[in-house]
């Protein structure tokens, strides 16, 4: 082997090494920016826009929310949540205007309530009654596998509803 063969040999391999790295570096970067792939486990203002919670929920809020936060979670099946305060005596007013029925008391999620307290410290002992949504359905008549499932969450002077839905 010459020399200049042995120079464009490891030229040559010295190129690769860089394309391999530089690829490598591209590619962490965009996973990070990508929020790593399943959404974010953060709570925000958006993940779950207001104006979307019929198509997702099958509910309207007939009263300005005190407070809005959601996220979008997963990967191949998308999960949404949705926590919202409403005033303190708009319970009877949220379940009417969606024709539903406060459910059965049942045990309150200990994640609900960590990203309540998260919210606002002060948030007292609350109730947790069941909601039934509505099935979800498309546009085209048919049904969307979208799984829905509610909270109606109350405790001294406050309110809030908790929503998910998943698909499969």
């Amino acid at each position: 082997m010459t020399k200049s063969t042995r120079t464009v040999l490891l030229v040559v391999v010295g190129l690769f090494g860089f394309g391999c790295l530089a690829t490598g570096l591209l590619t962490a970067l965009l996973v990070r920016a990508a929020d790593g792939f399943g959404g974010s486990n953060e709570w925000s203002e958006d993940a779950v826009a207001e104006r979307e919670l019929p198509a997702v929920y099958g509910v309207r809020l007939p009263v300005r929310p005190l407070r809005y936060q959601s996220r979008q979670l997963g990967f191949q099946d998308a999960y949404f949540e949705v926590l919202v305060q409403l005033p303190p005596g708009a319970a009877e007013t949220f379940l009417g205007s969606n024709h539903l029925v406060r459910g059965a008391e049942e045990p309150l999620d200990a994640d609900v309530l960590d990203a309540l307290r998260t919210l606002d410290p002060a948030t007292p002992v609350l109730k947790s009654f069941t909601l039934e949504l509505p099935e979800a359905l498309k546009v085209d008549g048919g049904s969307w596998q979208l799984h829905r499932s509610g909270q109606l969450l109350e405790g001294p002077g406050v309110l809030w509803v908790h929503l998910t839905a998943f698909e499969t």
